[in-house]
């Protein structure tokens, strides 16, 4: 995926690097286009500055990141389909893209490198790291001794006709590729990358389209450094952007990292010697080793809390009384009313 762009280049450096064999390429003003503005953090829905061949002429132009296709209706208030990018794997299956493609409306964007961020290791919640990519010799741009060195990437346009009274719109998507062994740590897409005149002159003028897609493949010859999450807000747009910055190397936290937090240090630890003499002096286990658990201990029977005196209680007591005192009195009858034993008289 690449989703941010920056190019800080005037209008005449831009043609001066575009200069190959067949010539310097012209710049063409589009009446939907605003005048070209240099930045160093710009984002899809911006204009930035396209290459493209013209009844065999090339010409630069401004046209809008984010593909406008021209079935949409002219009221494109309500198109809110993102097609910043196009995977190079499906440019043949989707109308939208294939059309475009045999139809020879090819362009290249001109950048001086992209940004692409890294997602965190350690899951969602970490912060992701920002990266610019860049062709190589683009730092010494500031020497003076050559042109600076322009990133080529591969795209496609479309004219999407305006309302009434209105000019028409020109747009672009910018086709991906898989990432190459040098991108792939960072993320897993990259943008087609043009490293060759030839290469983009297949791509511009070529009619067959299977040779304009043989020239879409991963590059590993391209630099990258980390930047800071100045780069991160599409509000900022200013040199800072585009500064180095060093990362603090975190190693992971193994076990063995942890349990060092604990320990004590180094000076403080003993010696093997006296951890000898010390094991050696030292009484012996209680136990022996695995020794058997001792029998659990009997369960006694803790005795019961008093009942509180509530209403119930003084129910309960008085019922109790008042059975045992009619029992005392029925047993008292009953022996009232045995009759007497004689006992025999002895003689």
């Amino acid at each position: 995926m690449c989703g941010r762009t920056a190019c800080t280049l005037s209008r005449d450096q831009l043609q001066s690097r575009c200069t190959f064999a067949n010539g310097r390429p012209g710049w063409r003003d589009l009446p939907c286009s605003p005048p070209y503005s240099p930045g160093y953090n710009l984002p899809p829905g911006t204009f930035l500055p396209v290459l493209y061949s013209n009844q065999g002429c090339r010409l630069i132009s401004t046209m809008k990141w984010g593909l406008v296709p021209s079935w949409v209706g002219r009221d494109t208030s309500n198109f809110t389909l993102n097609m910043s990018n196009a995977r190079v794997e499906t440019l043949m299956e989707k109308a939208s893209f294939r059309n475009l493609l045999l139809n020879g409306r090819r362009c290249v964007l001109l950048c001086e490198g992209f940004y692409e961020w890294k997602r965190p290791k350690l899951g969602p919640g970490g912060q992701k790291q920002a990266y610019f990519f860049h062709p190589p010799g683009w730092l010494e741009r500031d020497c003076g001794e050559k042109p600076p060195n322009l990133m080529f990437i591969a795209a496609l346009f479309d004219v999407h006709q305006g309302m009434p009274g209105e000019p028409d719109l020109h747009s672009f998507t910018v086709i991906t590729v898989p990432a190459s062994e040098t991108v792939s740590d960072i993320h897993d897409r990259m943008p087609a990358i043009l490293q060759t005149a030839d290469g983009i002159t297949d791509w511009l003028q070529s009619d067959n389209p299977k040779r304009a897609l043989a020239c879409l493949r991963p590059v590993t010859d391209i630099c990258f450094y980390a930047v800071s999450s100045h780069v991160n807000s599409t509000r900022n747009n200013d040199k800072l952007c585009l500064q180095p910055v060093k990362l603090e190397s975190s190693a992971p936290q193994t076990a063995a990292v942890t349990l060092d937090k604990w320990l004590p240090a180094a000076s403080s630890r003993p010696t093997a010697a006296a951890s000898a003499s010390a094991a050696s002096s030292a009484s012996p286990p209680r136990y022996q080793q695995n020794p058997k658990p001792p029998p659990p201990s009997p369960k006694r029977r803790q005795p019961q809390p008093p009942l509180r005196d509530t209403g119930l209680t003084r129910w309960i007591r008085a019922s109790r009384v008042k059975s045992e005192t009619e029992a005392s009195s029925k047993a008292e009858a009953e022996e009232e009313t045995k009759p007497a034993v004689k006992k025999p008289r002895l003689e």
